[in-house]
């Protein structure tokens, strides 16, 4: 999948660096996680217990 125009650098390197800055701004630890590698049940329900949703692209956003 072709990056976003103004976006450099690979996907991981993209990804660390934006783990990166959501770090910089409430100056406390964040994980970024997806939900699909998570087959642990235990692991699913502590991150579902205690994640919270900062940016959500809709399906519009993500066809523009």
């Amino acid at each position: 999948m072709p990056a976003a125009p103004g976006l450099k650098g690979s996907l991981g390197r993209r990804f660390v660096g934006f783990a990166d800055a959501m770090e910089a701004l409430p100056c406390r630890p964040v994980d970024l996680m997806t939900d699909k590698p998570i087959r642990n049940p235990y692991l699913r329900r502590t991150v579902e217990a205690s994640r919270r949703v900062v940016y959500e692209r809709t399906a519009t956003q993500a066809s523009a």
